[in-house]
């Protein structure tokens, strides 16, 4: 039997069951045990005219049978746009299985407009189950399908806003990026960490919100200040002295400034 995506033989795995393409993933079926010796040979048997090899379980006395899970026939236009789909999964290092077209579905239904369909479907897939995809793969499969890390970033806030997820900051990707641009820093990590912490719990206080990519440069910027380091900033200069004005008195423990309201005159 061959994948109905990219048209590799499928391997059967005695560990999990599975009779899955080495080549995109899929899992085409589960397998489980019977003594029904409804077989051609030991070692094969036949399901929807089609031959499956297995190997005899010694242990049971029996033999292996295939349970089909998917049986629909895909047309050649969804084998095209699967084997497109894992295609942009292997270039962003995450695993999918067939149900990302139930994701392209939902995609397309919606009020998200773009001709990248089936790799946002990838992208909407990752959000829900809440697969992290690494920066560099990120922009390598930008770059290769020539589409700008703005425009990308303009279509997955509409698609949070669209299917309402709830996008956990990723503290720990940006702060990567700083050691990475910033090798000193690695020395002071811990204390950067503890920062961003600090930060974190008393943005409450103040009268705006922050990114997480702000708060991470603060916290550099705090430590930075501290030991009088030069550091390449992710976000302008303007941005992070305005919120370091503001956070700065609550992270330091000092007091707050705060308008004084003159009384008003009497009459």
């Amino acid at each position: 039997m061959i994948c109905p995506v990219c048209s590799v033989n499928l391997v059967y795995n005695q560990k999990t069951n599975e009779l899955y393409c080495p080549k995109c993933g899929l899992v085409y079926a589960t397998v489980y045990y019977t003594f029904k010796r409804n077989f051609l040979e030991d070692h094969s048997f036949y399901v929807d005219n089609t031959e499956i090899y297995v190997k005899k379980d010694e242990g049971n006395k029996g033999f292996l049978k295939l349970k089909q899970i998917n049986r629909k026939i895909y047309s050649n236009k969804t084998k095209e746009r699967l084997a497109k789909m894992f295609e942009y999964a292997n270039d962003l290092g995450i695993t999918i299985d067939y149900k990302v077209l139930d994701y392209y579905k939902a995609l397309k239904n919606s009020g998200v407009r773009t001709r990248f369909l089936s790799f946002f479907a990838i992208i909407l897939y990752a959000l829900d189950k809440g697969i992290k995809i690494d920066n560099e793969r990120l922009e390598k499969t930008l770059k290769k399908n020539r589409l700008s890390k703005r425009k990308f970033n303009k279509i997955v806030r509409k698609i949070i806003k669209e299917f309402n997820i709830r996008k956990e900051p990723d503290y720990t990707s940006i702060l990567q990026e700083y050691l990475k641009q910033n090798p000193e820093l690695n020395k002071y990590l811990n204390e950067i960490i503890d920062t961003i912490e600090r930060i974190k719990e008393q943005v409450k206080n103040i009268s705006k919100s922050l990114t997480a990519k702000t708060i991470v440069s603060l916290a550099v910027y705090f430590v930075a200040k501290k030991y009088r380091l030069k550091v390449k900033y992710l976000v302008t200069n303007a941005t992070i002295r305005t919120n370091y004005k503001l956070i700065a008195p609550y992270v330091e423990g000092r007091t707050p400034p705060h308008k004084v309201t003159p009384p008003s005159s009497l009459s």
